[in-house]
């Protein structure tokens, strides 16, 4: 038994949390069998950070769309293993701006075959399943851009003409 499954569109954002957390787990112990002190979160950072300089944390967080208090734990993370340096900002004393270092640059050119040889495989999966799931997610990321999970709620509530008590 799945109830999860059972609950269909209901329980959409569970299965998607539950799916990225297989996935997660999956690349720590893929990471760890590998002996290569990096966590799954980690990739997105240095990938950014090595295409795009000196950014913020406010900036990296903009451009991967991720709460800022998010990012600002895994660039401490990634500052304390030597990955990235962060320098003070000559016009905003309280931002720092982030680079890679030397040993975080090493460590994207040591990760790059392994970040392509799970993207063929996750690649190679999703072919074979005939699933063009990056397509269906783009649609639903803008749809709930549009309109967020609330907004489609309350509407659907008042269209059912439902109470909503909501302290008033």
């Amino acid at each position: 038994m799945d109830f999860v499954k059972e609950l269909g569109v209901m329980a959409l954002a569970v299965r998607l949390r539950r799916l990225s957390d297989t996935m997660i787990k999956d690349g720590r112990k893929l990471y760890q069998y590998l002996e290569a002190d990096i966590e799954p979160n980690w990739f997105l950072v240095l990938l950014l950070l090595k295409d795009h300089p000196m950014m913020s944390i406010t900036e990296i967080a903009d451009a991967l769309k991720f709460a800022h208090p998010s990012i600002h734990a895994i660039v401490n993370k990634l500052i304390k293993k030597g990955y990235v340096v962060a320098y003070g900002d000559k016009a905003d004393k309280r931002r720092r701006r982030l680079q890679l270092s030397q040993t975080g640059q090493q460590k994207i050119v040591e990760m790059e075959p392994v970040w392509e040889a799970g993207n063929q495989g996750i690649s190679a999966m999703l072919q074979a399943n005939e699933s063009d799931i990056l397509e269906e997610l783009n649609k639903l990321e803008q749809a709930f851009a549009e309109k967020g999970f609330m907004e489609r709620t309350l509407e659907e509530m008042k269209n059912e003409k439902l109470k909503i008590d909501n302290g008033e």
